[in-house]
């Protein structure tokens, strides 16, 4: 197996890492990404954490395309000044940030608290200093009273990549109790009101912690989740959530990611504890129509935003790998990368490309969050990734 080159550089976030998402959709942001992170205060045993908000730099790239990979600062975890990503803000939270998701300039964060808090990306400063980078704005928080019976929000995700008329915009989450609720967004409040009036539905979904929760956002009306009780299930909002659709209950360790094909809204993939990468038709889903092992547990999944046959996986102690659909070079799955030309899919075969694993070679790395990024000159050239227990940021040009 390959490992990649095309290191570009690394951040020190200070605090365990463990989510990256890009906001892809939107034109004038689409080279901006978040990493998430929290950490344990010792003292008061409340987890803190923050968002940091990146802006990839090409330009700056092109100026630095000489890195010495064995340089001080790599090895040492410290910020590397040649990067080609800036830190542009960073928000401290009073509370952990477990999971994050963009939706056009929307970004909602799942948090240690049991918050779901909405963020608004926006042109220049927000806050009265000098800065005309573009910053992050609370909007609001869902009702939920902190530190409730629910627990931890794990995961949360949209019903919609983008704005999208006669679709009303709500988020999904899962709690460390086994619950499951759906948000409505637009009654979201910087008030610190409690009545429950933002939940849409609320429900048992699974008797251990559900790690992954997400919409299929080709179909508003199903929901796929999945935790430690080795469980596998699908929901269907107009039945309520009463009863799953489905139950795969062939899992031999607990279900961790699950993200929809954005091109096929009957195609789904899951990770698992078990190291293993799934596909799945939702017309059969107790049979998956492929499998891989990528030699780690499978924390995020990340399907590519032009190219159906490729996806981009964090795997904890297995680093971060390129996975493909059909038996492609490469060099060919770049090239699909940019021209979108992959209409012909082979679901039944699973390749691992290589993998990436510059910086998080050692015994503190647990590659947890992953991501592509868009650059200013339209392509998706490059990947971000951040490690938890070494809080490392990190980016690769995946050209090289």
């Amino acid at each position: 197996m390959n490992e990649f080159n095309g290191f570009l550089g690394s951040f020190d976030v200070k605090y365990t890492a463990d989510s990256i998402e890009s906001c892809p959709y939107v034109e004038e942001f689409e080279n901006i990404f978040v990493c998430g992170c929290y950490q344990l205060d010792e003292e008061t045993r409340r987890r803190i954490g923050g968002i940091h908000l990146f802006e990839l730099n090409i330009e700056k790239e092109n100026e630095n395309n000489s890195i010495d990979e064995n340089n001080e600062n790599e090895s040492s975890g410290e910020n590397n000044e040649s990067s080609c990503f800036d830190r542009i803000q960073f928000i401290e939270t009073q509370s952990g940030i477990l999971d994050t998701s963009w939706c056009d300039k929307d970004l909602v964060t799942a948090e240690s608290t049991g918050k779901v808090s909405l963020y608004e990306i926006e042109n220049g400063s927000s806050d009265g200093n000098d800065n005309n980078k573009p910053q992050l704005r609370l909007k609001g928080k869902c009702s939920i009273e902190e530190n409730s019976k629910l627990g931890i929000s794990l995961a949360v995700d949209w019903n919609c990549y983008s704005h999208e008329e006669n679709v009303n915009r709500n988020v999904v989450s899962s709690y460390t109790n086994g619950e499951i609720a759906i948000f409505d967004v637009n009654r979201f409040s910087l008030n610190e009101i409690e009545d429950e009036d933002d939940i849409i539905l609320k429900w048992k979904g699974h008797h251990y912690e559900p790690w992954a929760c997400c919409y299929n956002k080709l179909n508003h009306n199903l929901i796929f989740s999945g935790g430690d009780d080795l469980k596998l299930k699908c929901w269907d909002i107009r039945l309520d959530c009463q009863f799953p659709t489905f139950v795969n209950a062939q899992y031999d360790m607990g279900v961790t990611c699950i993200q929809c094909s954005p091109f096929d809204e009957n195609i789904f993939a899951v990770g698992s504890y078990d190291q293993s990468l799934q596909l799945y038709d939702i017309r059969n889903p107790k049979k998956s129509l492929s499998s891989i092992d990528l030699g780690g547990g499978i924390w995020r999944i990340k399907w590519h935003p032009t190219n159906k046959k490729q996806i981009l996986t964090a795997c904890m102690r297995g680093n971060y790998n390129l996975v493909s659909i059909g038996d492609c070079s490469v060099e060919q799955q770049q090239q699909n990368n940019n021209n979108g030309d992959n209409d012909d899919i082979d679901y039944s075969n699973l390749y691992n490309l290589g993998f990436y694993d510059s910086v998080h070679n050692s015994k503190e790395s647990l590659a947890y969050g992953v991501d592509w990024i868009r650059n200013k000159e339209n392509t998706f050239d490059h990947i971000a990734s951040c490690s938890f227990y070494n809080h490392i940021c990190s980016v690769w040009n995946i050209t090289e």
